[in-house]
């Protein structure tokens, strides 16, 4: 039997063409609105008395979302929306342009995830809703883009909550908080059997692994979007606190307080997510370790902020 999921028309801008049908229900069952190929009606020409219910089919669910991603700022900005969905969409269709970053980091891709972004940043700072939501739904298996996704809205909200949501402040997580969304692309040139290896790596494939941090510096020193902080979180998001990280062995202020940010971010969605060698760990046990096993690697100003950010996690 035909499955369906109900969605908000709002997410669909008019006169565009869609890649898949769309139904609304008449009579108590559900008709095609709109055929694949064919442009969503605007609202006036539906002459309904009140908002429609409208429905796709669940395997074009995932579709929908990335359809509706082309518009984001629009969707984050509708009150018609809940938070819930306006999550759901803006992670399903940051998954899809992350994927593809890792596949081909073109300036393209990145220009686009750096406008995602700006959507989220304005949106989180005036909804709180949005960012519990977004926290709801990260993905706890790891592969490298959800990973990299899930680091960018802890980091981004870290940062938001550290340095305030005032006009000028805004401005500036605007500017580089795509960055933290962007700290792995370097992984991108990689080899994948050494990203996808299920077991501990040997020493030659660790060096190659170590070398990601240069190399995304070297992918976003080619993109005409480069601000000097997300070049920074690119290379120094595996610099410790207390030193011994990579690739340089940084320490304290010399890491950029973007970096640091990331790093506390970074790592604390490695222990919640599984592994093929290890099991998740809760938010609350995560934490602990961190505050507690971990606390050399990290800004410990930082941390509080963080620990308070996810409250009783």
């Amino acid at each position: 039997m035909q499955a369906y999921r109900s969605v908000p028309p709002g997410i669909f801008r008019p006169d565009e063409k869609l890649g898949f049908p769309v139904f609304i229900e008449r009579d108590q069952r559900l008709v095609t609105l709109v055929r694949k190929g064919a442009c969503f009606p605007d609202r006036a020409s539906l002459n309904l008395e009140q908002e429609p219910v409208i429905y796709v089919r669940e395997r074009d669910l995932e579709q929908a979302y990335r359809h509706a991603g082309r518009h984001l700022d629009a969707i984050l900005a509708d009150a018609s929306i809940p938070a819930s969905l306006k999550a759901t969409i803006f992670y399903t269709s940051a998954a899809q342009t992350m994927q593809a970053i890792f596949d081909d980091p073109r300036a393209e891709l990145i220009g686009r995830m750096q406008a995602s972004v700006r959507s989220l940043v304005r949106s989180i700072s005036a909804n709180q809703k949005i960012l519990e939501e977004l926290f709801r739904i990260t993905a706890h298996d790891y592969c490298t883009y959800t990973h990299s996704l899930n680091v960018g809205i802890f980091a981004t909200a870290l940062a938001l909550k550290y340095f305030g949501a005032s006009p000028g402040s805004l401005d500036d997580l605007e500017r580089f908080c795509y960055g933290f969304f962007l700290h792995d692309i370097g992984k991108s040139l990689v080899p994948r059997e050494i990203i996808n290896k299920p077991e501990e790596l040997s020493a030659e494939e660790w060096s190659l692994m170590r070398k990601h941090p240069e190399h995304g510096y070297a992918i976003l020193m080619g993109s005409a979007q480069l601000t000097d902080e997300a070049a920074y979180i690119t290379l120094e998001h595996h610099e410790k606190f207390g030193g011994g990280g990579y690739p340089y062995g940084r320490k304290g202020n010399q890491i950029h307080p973007c970096a640091r940010i990331c790093a506390i971010a970074d790592s604390f969605d490695a222990l919640t997510t599984v592994r093929a060698y290890k099991p998740a760990l809760s938010p609350y046990e995560a934490l602990r370790i961190m505050q507690q096993e971990m606390l050399h690697e990290f800004d410990y100003d930082f941390l509080q902020v963080f620990i308070r950010l996810l409250g009783p996690a």
